[in-house]
């Protein structure tokens, strides 16, 4: 399978400038893995688990994230997701941003 390559050609008088990024997928997961575990070593974490992982790889892409999409993207119920979420924000690694537990646009932010 060919991956998709992106050109972009910058102008600037007479000179110009070409520069040609591959989309990489495997590349990409690789960096997201690299600032899961810089957020533990800068937290003096232990280790973050499998789930608290995938959630915290969504964020680095996305900036933001609802109990409901996190419950999604770790394939268990919302109350596990919304546990979850509270758990890193009482470690300090999440902000919750909302009025009030039941308030429908509540989401999750990484704090660092």
């Amino acid at each position: 399978m060919t991956l998709p390559f992106y050109t972009i050609i910058w102008t600037l008088s007479s000179h110009a400038l070409q520069l040609k990024l591959e989309n990489n997928y495997a590349s990409r997961q690789l960096r997201m893995g690299d600032r899961v575990d810089n957020l533990e070593k800068k937290l003096d974490q232990d280790t973050f688990n499998e789930n608290e992982r995938k959630i915290l790889a969504y964020l680095y892409s996305h900036g933001q994230i609802t109990g409901k999409l996190a419950s999604e993207i770790i394939e268990m119920s919302n109350a596990t997701a919304r546990k979850l979420l509270r758990g890193l924000v009482y470690k300090n690694v999440l902000s919750w941003h909302g009025n009030s537990k039941r308030d429908p646009k509540q989401y999750y932010t990484i704090k660092l």
